[in-house]
């Protein structure tokens, strides 16, 4: 139990210092299922660019949707916006999920650098 607690607090620290923030993510049905979000950043310390993933916090499998979104290119002033289509979702584990930023530098490729709260993935959504 030791070494996730330590892996839980690092990733809590390293969400509180990248100045990139995610304030929302909706799960909208129709013809596809698209998820969408968005998010603040700070011009300072937040990272130039950034990839995008769910993360199942059940199985924990990662499924990348972006390797590389542009921090400054989805939206005016400090905030983005964008959305995916993830109607490949529906052929993988339902169940909590959670939208995360990860850096797309290689040495730090696994830092977690933003974080959404839970939410549900389930049948009816496709």
């Amino acid at each position: 139990m030791a070494p996730a607690d330590l892996t839980d607090r690092k990733t809590k620290s390293a969400v509180k210092s990248s100045g990139i923030k995610i304030t929302s993510v909706s799960v909208k049905k129709g013809r596809r299922t698209m998820i969408k979000y968005s998010w603040t950043y700070d011009d300072a310390k937040s990272p130039g660019e950034f990839a995008v993933a769910l993360i199942n916090l059940g199985t924990k499998e990662k499924y990348f949707l972006d390797m590389e979104t542009i921090t400054r290119d989805h939206g005016k002033g400090n905030t983005g916006t964008d959305s995916y289509d993830i109607t490949f979702m529906k052929d993988y584990p339902l169940g909590i999920y959670m939208l995360v930023f990860q850096l797309v530098d290689f040495d730090t490729w696994a830092e977690t650098i933003a974080k959404s709260k839970a939410f549900y993935l389930r049948k009816t959504d496709f």
